[in-house]
């Protein structure tokens, strides 16, 4: 089923909401836990694709409105965890970079990052909380999340996690490259 694109106006570049997917979808057909997405590196911030997932529509616009800062302009954002779930698996390219609302309708950011690292385990996820136990951070990172952001947000912080993603696709070239030379050997 095709996502519905809702407008957003005041947004620039190809940043879209989508629209309402059937309650029953949580994974493509033909998705099991066994099969992997095969690992694909992650592009400079610049050509990240973006996924925002919150039910607040005021931290989307926030959020977007700061990565679009940064010179991402490809964003899209959802409001519960079932359709970041089915935008993840349905969207093409898939996002490099997914903001993930650990309290969210639907299904909960923590169900969605298990089952992205499962499938997709090269994504970097950021979970995003205004509840950030120690608990929920643990299991965050327990689960793969490769970075955690508190609400409010604040601009250091998204700073950081931002250079975490540009130092992994640091190393995800330099593994490129180890495997390449070790081909060619």
């Amino acid at each position: 089923m095709p996502k519905t694109p809702l407008a957003d106006a005041g947004h620039p570049g190809n940043h879209q909401e989508t629209g309402p997917v059937p309650p029953d979808i949580s994974k493509p057909e033909g998705f099991s836990t066994e099969v992997r997405l095969p690992l694909r590196g992650r592009p400079p911030l610049t050509e990240a694709e973006v996924l925002i997932a919150d039910d607040m529509p005021i931290f989307r616009q926030m959020l977007t409105s700061l990565l679009l800062e940064y010179g991402i302009s490809k964003i899209e954002s959802v409001d519960n965890g079932r359709l970041a779930l089915w935008h993840f698996f349905h969207h093409q390219p898939q996002p490099h970079l997914v903001f993930l609302d650990i309290d969210m309708p639907a299904l909960d950011g923590l169900a969605v990052l298990k089952q992205i690292k499962q499938e997709s385990p090269d994504c970097f996820v950021c979970m995003v909380s205004g509840n950030s136990t120690l608990l929920n951070v643990r299991q965050a990172r327990a689960d793969g999340a490769d970075a955690f952001l508190v609400k409010p947000i604040s601009l250091l912080n998204l700073k950081r996690v931002m250079a975490l993603y540009q130092k992994s696709v640091v190393s995800t070239k330099n593994d490129e490259n180890i495997d390449k030379d070790k081909n060619d050997a």
